[in-house]
């Protein structure tokens, strides 16, 4: 789940999907 790199159409999808299960669970989220 780490391509958005490869996808800069998604990667702005991915950062705010990833951003707010982020906020919630961090600690799952880095990991």
């Amino acid at each position: 789940m780490v391509d958005h790199a490869d996808r800069p159409l998604q990667k702005p999808i991915m950062l705010v999907e990833h951003g707010v299960c982020q906020l919630p669970n961090q600690k799952e989220a880095i990991a």
